[in-house]
Order: C-alpha cells, then structure tokens, then sequence
C-alpha cells in the first residue's frame, strides 16, 4: 500500500534536550484517505421506549433502514437508564407502558436533559395527556402511525428538511 507521509521536526522538548536534541515525527495515511474522502458526520441517536417488543423491534430496524442509530427499552424505567448512560438526540416513547407512562418518563428525561427533543406516541389523547405534554415541550403523536411519518417527525425534531 502506498502512503503519503508528513513529517516535520521537533526541537522545543526543553526538558528532554539533553537526551534528544530533535525529533522527526512521521505520520503515514493510505492515499485513498487523503484523496477526497471526506468523514461522514455521525448518525442521529435516538432512543426508542416501548414494552411491545413487536412495535418497538419494528420501529428500531425500521429507522436504522432510515439512517439512524437506535437504541431501545423495554418500559420507562429502563428508558432512563439507558438516556442516562447514552444520550440521543431524540426520543421516541410510548404513552402506556407498565410501571410508568411515557408522560413520567419525559419527566425524568427533562431533568437529565431540558433540551432533547421527546416524541410520544399514543392512542390515549386525553385533554389532560395534551396539556402535560405540551408543558413537557413533548410533541404528541397518535397512533397508528405510519413510518414515514415518525421520520418526517424525527428530522422535524432534528432540524432536518
């Protein structure tokens, strides 16, 4: 494999000048990571909360197909743990879920996090569930929802066109 290489010599090592007056530093990259190729940005995380392993396996491989990185869990409690040792950029979570609801969840999400933005998926639109999310700041959807439409949600929370 052929390399382009860039070197360069070092003489400011005050400490160490009596052992090594200078140093040749040599970097090598293969061409082909210095013809043009430029990083792809990182993907979006996102965190998917749903106790139906169906829905929320179906979601997961669905927005990967999309281009997103996603994790997932299991109910709320777990969803905290895992926003806590990772942070997304959005998360997507049910509304009715054992132990606590996805309302409760953003609750804990906002405290870790005022910022992120929380898409919550649900059946139950009660005026009550609209009002708590709307002071959560958490963007309501019904379902059943269609794929395309929790993307185009997903880049709206992303800022994406």
């Amino acid at each position: 494999m052929t390399a382009e290489a860039l070197t360069g010599t070092c003489t400011s090592l005050p400490n160490h000048a009596k052992y090594l007056a200078s140093a040749t530093l040599v970097f090598a990259l293969p061409k082909a990571h210095l013809a043009g190729r430029r990083m792809q940005p990182p993907k979006p995380r996102i965190l998917i909360v749903d106790d139906d392993a169906r829905v929320r396996d179906m979601l997961r491989d669905v927005m990967a197909t999309f281009g997103y990185d996603v994790d997932v869990a299991e109910d709320g409690r777990a969803g905290v743990e895992k926003f806590r040792e990772r942070p997304v950029d959005v998360v997507v979570t049910d509304f009715m879920m054992p132990g606590i609801t996805g309302l409760e969840f953003a609750v804990h999400v906002r405290v870790i996090d005022p910022a992120v933005p929380i898409i919550l998926l649900t059946g139950f639109a009660t005026p009550a569930v609209l009002e708590e999310a709307r002071r959560l700041r958490v963007t309501l959807l019904s379902k059943p929802i269609g794929t395309l439409a929790l993307k185009a949600a997903i880049g709206a929370a992303l800022g994406l066109p």
